[in-house]
């Protein structure tokens, strides 16, 4: 199959850098657990473009680490045969900074892409799966009949929460939950994280893991939890959804062996 990888919010934490940025250049915060739509409106777009200018300069690309699994999971999937095109916002000028960190990372792809339109590209190519934190990206692809996937981020949850896309915590979960879309088996074993980390995804793969309660967001405050567990139940009973998703990317594949 053919999969399409984001790469700030998806292979890396990029949310620090881009807070790190604001609080330099304008004295202004942007809590994660609060960003729960996409656009940031704490900052005058002239602001935020300057800021994402300057998290995609070469140093803060290089400085970028991975989330635990990410490489492995892409790692596996380009082995067993999957075509791996990786896409990003970023600038042209980006290029050659983001293909040194992904050759330093040690991360397999076929295609490299620095562009505004993700969802067009991918469709020139027939991506059967879109891995993306942008919940635009994720409607437009659906729309287009590729199956959309994330990591889960305070501003795409409720998109998770209310749609077909299959998501995951952390690259741990994701890897388990798109087997079944990809047709392959899950090779996580012992290195999936214990059940009571909600925060692994943006652990650094060489620190011990910290206790759910202190991790940066992928869960909502305890006192949701009664609410939390309802969403849970309400997306055991849409299973049928992701059943669709599946069925459109076997379909794809199938009439392009046609």
């Amino acid at each position: 199959m053919r999969i399409a990888i984001d790469i700030d919010s998806t292979l890396h934490h990029y949310w620090d850098v881009l807070s790190r940025a604001a609080e330099r250049r304008f004295g202004i915060s942007l809590p994660y657990e609060e960003q729960v739509t996409w656009g940031i409106t704490r900052l005058r777009p002239e602001q935020l473009e300057l800021c994402i200018a300057e998290t995609h300069n070469e140093e803060n690309v290089l400085a970028g680490r991975p989330y635990p699994n990410a490489v492995q999971t892409i790692g596996r999937w380009h082995g067993a045969g999957h075509f791996i095109h990786i896409t990003s916002h970023r600038t042209p000028a980006s290029y050659p900074a983001t293909e040194h960190w992904l050759r330093r990372i040690g991360l397999p792809y076929d295609e490299l892409y620095c562009s505004r339109d993700k969802v067009a590209r991918c469709r020139q190519l027939e991506i059967d799966v879109l891995i993306d934190d942008s919940p635009l990206n994720l409607m437009r692809a659906a729309e287009h009949g590729i199956v959309p996937a994330t990591i889960v981020h305070p501003w795409n949850r409720d998109l998770c929460e209310e749609e077909d896309v299959v998501f995951g915590r952390d690259w741990f979960e994701l890897e388990r939950r798109l087997a079944p879309v990809l047709g392959t088996a899950s090779s996580t074993g012992d290195l999936q994280p214990p059940p009571d980390d909600p925060g692994a995804a943006q652990a650094d793969p060489g620190q011990a893991r910290k206790p759910a309660s202190t991790e940066p967001g992928l869960h909502r405050p305890e006192s949701e939890a009664p609410a939390r567990g309802e969403r849970r139940a309400q997306r055991r009973r849409r299973q049928p959804g992701t059943r669709r998703a599946i069925d459109r990317a076997r379909a794809a594949v199938r009439r392009r062996a046609a």
